[in-house]
C-alpha cells in the first residue's frame, strides 16, 4: 500500500495555518468476538444497534454497538437530479442499449444531454422530493452513516435541493435521531477556479452563515470546524479571510493526482491505486472506497468497456462492479494506472467484488484510519459527449456493471450494495458483534406500560404520501404512491418464558382495511429453526387482520419454501385500540420450548403492495425497520 505520512511538524504547521487542528493518537480497539451487553438507554441508538439483515446472496450481519466507535463512514451523495434533464426528457442508457443502440452511440443524437445509466428503485426522482429524501435519510441513519459528501463539483450548488435535504436532516435531529451530517466537495476541474470560488461563496452565504443549519455540518479537527474540500492550490488564497477561518479544509484531489501535490491535507473521492492510499493523516487518516473505477487520466471513459466497437479491446480497461484482481505482481506506477492485473466479470457485478476488495483494504488499515468515504450513492447520470474519435462518450458511468451507485435499482442488483455497505460500515466501526440480552417481564394486560420490555423506534413521519415531480420537472410527470396508512413509531417486545409479547404504537389512531391482508403484519424469523421460510421468515402474525376491538388474530406459517404462501398455525390473543396494536403469542406456537433461550428477528409492515416482493418493503406504506432490515430480540438468560 502506498502510504506517504506527513511529518508531525508539518501537520502542526498546517493546523495553525488553516485553522483546523487534528486529533490525538489512535490505537486498535480490543473488542471480543461476541460480547453480551445491555441495550442502550438511548432508544434511538439501541434501535440502530439492534438491526440485522441477510441480503439476497446470503451475506449477513448481526447486532453491533454502532455508537461506541470513533470511526466515521461517509457516502458520496448527489443532489443534481431534476436540474440537468433536457427537453428530450429521460434518456436511459440501459434502455437505449436494448431498444435503440444506434442512437445511443451516434454523436448526432442527444450529445451533451444527461443520460441515466439505469432506473433507480424510487424512479427518476427529483432531488427535492421529500418522499425520497425521507427514505434516503432513513436508510443512512439505520446503517450508521456519519456524513454525506455532497457532490458540488459541477456548475451549481443546487440551492433548492440542498434546502430540502438540510431541512429534513433537522427534522430527524429534532426527533432524536442521528442522521448523517454534511460536508461539501466544491472543486471541479482544476481550470475552473473562479466558478468554484463563486459557487462556494454562494453556498456559504445561503447555508453556512445561517445558524439554523449549524447542526447539519460534519465537523473535523480539534477546532470542530465544518469540513469542506476544494482545490487548495488554486482556490484557497482567493477566498475571504472569513471563509478561510470558518472551515476545516481538505485538498480535493482527482484520482490521477499524485499524493501530496501541495502542502495541504489531501483527500480523493475515488482512488485508482489497487490498495487505496491513506489521506489526511493529520486528522487520523481517511481512505476512499468505491464501487467501480474508471482508470486512466488520458482516456477516463467508462463507456470504453460498454461500447460495442471498443469493448472487445477495452472491456477490462475500467474496473467495474465485478472486478477481481489477479494474484500476480501489480504495478502502482502513477503514469500507468491501467497496468493493474485483473478482469471484469458481469456474473460477479451483483455481488460487488470490487467494492468488497476496497472495503477489505480499509479493514486491514483500520488502526491507521478514522474515516472512510464510500463512492457513491446516487450519481446515476453521465453526459453524452464527443471525445474526438467518432464514438459517443460517457465518462463516469455507463451501465449497471460500469457505474458506482449503491442506491437500490429497479431489477438488477436490487438492495445488495446498500446491505453490503451497511455490513462493512458496522464492521469498520465495531470489528465484532454484540448480543443484547432482554429482561424478562410479564405484562398484566396488553395495554400496560411494559417496564423492562425492549423498545425499537421508527422515524415519525416516514409514512408519507408521494406526489412529486420526476426529474423532468414537468407537472404532467409526477411520481405517486399513496400506500401510506399507519405511521409506526415504536415497537415493544418482551417475554416471560411462556409467551412473547409485542406491542406496536402508531402516530395516529390505527386504520384497518378489513378486506386486505397487509394491515400491521408482524413477520417473525425464529433463529436456528428449520423448515419452510420466505426471505428468512417462518411466521406472520395478523395477516388475517384483527378488527378494531377484536381479541384474537392469526398466526400463520410459511407453507411453501421460498414463497409468500402461508398456512394457518394458530391464533393468539390481541388488542387493537386507538394507536395500539398488541399481541400475546405462546412460544410453543413458534416452536420454542418453555424456558428455552431464543433469538427472534422481526419487523412490522403496513400497507405493502405485492407483499411477496421484499423490495417493496423499501417503498410502500410503513415498515419498521425499513426494507430487508430486521430488529433482533434475544430472550434473557
Amino acid at each position: 500500500m502506498i502510504k506517504k505520512i506527513l511529518s508531525f511538524a508539518l501537520a502542526l504547521a498546517l493546523a495553525t495555518s488553516i485553522g483546523c487542528g487534528g486529533g490525538g493518537e489512535t490505537s486498535s480497539e480490543n473488542i471480543p468476538a461476541v460480547q453480551d451487553a445491555t441495550p442502550s438507554q438511548n432508544l434511538y441508538e439501541a434501535t440502530v444497534n439492534s438491526l440485522v439483515a441477510t441480503d439476497a446472496i446470503g451475506r449477513s450481519f448481526g447486532e453491533a454497538d454502532v455508537y461506541a466507535s470513533d470511526k466515521d463512514v461517509g457516502v458520496f451523495y448527489s443532489v443534481w437530479h431534476s436540474d440537468h434533464v433536457g427537453d428530450n426528457g429521460i434518456l436511459d442508457i440501459t434502455d437505449l442499449i436494448e431498444n435503440n443502440p444506434d442512437d445511443l452511440w451516434n454523436l448526432s443524437v442527444n450529445t451533451n444531454f444527461a443520460h441515466y445509466w439505469g432506473e433507480p428503485l424510487y424512479g427518476y426522482y427529483a432531488s427535492d422530493d421529500p418522499w425520497v429524501i425521507e427514505r434516503h435519510l432513513e436508510l443512512f441513519t439505520m446503517s450508521g452513516i456519519d456524513y454525506l459528501a455532497l457532490d458540488l463539483t459541477n456548475i451549481s450548488y443546487y440551492e433548492r435541493n440542498c434546502t430540502a435535504l438540510f431541512d429534513k436532516i433537522l427534522e430527524l435531529q429534532a426527533q432524536g435521531w442521528n442522521p448523517p451530517k454534511v460536508m461539501g466537495l466544491f472543486s471541479g476541474c482544476p481550470y475552473r477556479g473562479q466558478v468554484d470560488i463563486d459557487k462556494l461563496n454562494g453556498f456559504y452565504n445561503a447555508f453556512y452563515k445561517n445558524s439554523k443549519y449549524d447542526s447539519v455540518w460534519y465537523r473535523k479537527g480539534s477546532k470542530n470546524k465544518p469540513l469542506i474540500a476544494i482545490d487548495m492550490a488554486n482556490e484557497y488564497h482567493e477566498l475571504s479571510f472569513e471563509i478561510q477561518n470558518y472551515f476545516c479544509f481538505r485538498n480535493l484531489m482527482w484520482p490521477w493526482s499524485e499524493f501530496g501535490t501541495d502542502e495541504y491535507r489531501d483527500m480523493a473521492w475515488m482512488d485508482w491505486c489497487k490498495d487505496q492510499q491513506i489521506f489526511d493523516v493529520e486528522n487520523l487518516g481517511m481512505m476512499s472506497v468505491s464501487v467501480a473505477q474508471h482508470s486512466d487520466n488520458v482516456d477516463p471513459r467508462m463507456s470504453n468497456s460498454v461500447d460495442p466497437v471498443l469493448k472487445p479491446l477495452k472491456y477490462n480497461y475500467n474496473r467495474g462492479r465485478g472486478w477481481t484482481y489477479y494474484e500476480d505482481e501489480y504495478s502502482a506506477d502513477y503514469d500507468n494506472y491501467c497496468n493493474v492485473y485483473g478482469t471484469n466479470n458481469i456474473e460477479l457485478a451483483h455481488q460487488g467484488t470490487n467494492l468488497q476488495f476496497c472495503w477489505d483494504n480499509a479493514h486491514k488499515s483500520r488502526d491507521l484510519l478514522s474515516e472512510v468515504l464510500v463512492t457513491g450513492w446516487n450519481e446515476w447520470i453521465a453526459f453524452k459527449s464527443d471525445y474526438g474519435d467518432g464514438r459517443a462518450t460517457f465518462v463516469d458511468l455507463c451501465d449497471m456493471e460500469f457505474s458506482r451507485d449503491m442506491e437500490m435499482m429497479k431489477g438488477g442488483y436490487g438492495d445488495n450494495f446498500y446491505l453490503q455497505n451497511m455490513l462493512n460500515t458496522r464492521k469498520f466501526k465495531n470489528v465484532s458483534e454484540t448480543v443484547y440480552r432482554a429482561n424478562k417481564t410479564s405484562p398484566k394486560t396488553l395495554l400496560d406500560a411494559w417496564n423492562g420490555a425492549r423498545n425499537y423506534l421508527d422515524i415519525v413521519g416516514d409514512a408519507l404520501e408521494r406526489d412529486w415531480y420526476d426529474a423532468t420537472r414537468k407537472e404532467s410527470n409526477r411520481l405517486k404512491n399513496n400506500t401510506n396508512r399507519n405511521d409506526i413509531v415504536k415497537t415493544e417486545i418482551t417475554d416471560d418464558g411462556e409467551y412473547l409479547y409485542i406491542k406496536v404504537t402508531t402516530k395516529d389512531d390505527i386504520i384497518v382495511d378489513e378486506s386486505a391482508f397487509n394491515n400491521l403484519n408482524i413477520l417473525l424469523s425464529v433463529q436456528g429453526q428449520s423448515g419452510n421460510k420466505w426471505e428468512g421468515y417462518n411466521y406472520i402474525v395478523n395477516r388475517i387482520p384483527t378488527k378494531i376491538g377484536g381479541s384474537t388474530t392469526s398466526i400463520e406459517k410459511v407453507s411453501s419454501n421460498g414463497k409468500f404462501e402461508w398456512a394457518k398455525a394458530s391464533d393468539c390473543q390481541s388488542l387493537l385500540s386507538g394507536k395500539t396494536f398488541a399481541v400475546k403469542i405462546a412460544l410453543s406456537d413458534l416452536g420454542i420450548k418453555s424456558g428455552e433461550a431464543f433469538t427472534i428477528d422481526f419487523k412490522v409492515a403496513d400497507g405493502i403492495s405485492d407483499q411477496g416482493n421484499i423490495i417493496n418493503y423499501y417503498i410502500d406504506g410503513d415498515c419498521a425497520p425499513i426494507g430487508r432490515l430486521n430488529y433482533r430480540y434475544n430472550s434473557g438468560k
